[in-house]
């Protein structure tokens, strides 16, 4: 899969308890920039990076992924 559209799909960002889940793919310049872009709006919080290439190639990252578990 080309990795040049994913840019969008970086609102598929996690908050947790202490920090910030944030996907990333295997860009270098633009995951350290996105990255740092979700540092500036959670100061407060751990923000980490989880490499997602692979997920996004199946039709989602982190945020739908941990979403509606059935019961």
């Amino acid at each position: 899969m080309a990795t040049a559209g994913l840019a969008g799909i970086l609102y598929q960002f996690l908050i947790v308890n202490g920090g910030v889940l944030v996907p990333t793919f295997r860009q270098n310049k633009n995951d350290d920039r996105a990255l740092g872009m979700i540092r500036e709006l959670f100061p407060g919080r751990e923000v980490t990076g989880i490499d997602c290439l692979e997920l996004v190639e199946e039709g989602g990252t982190l945020h739908c992924i941990s979403q509606q578990q059935p019961v």
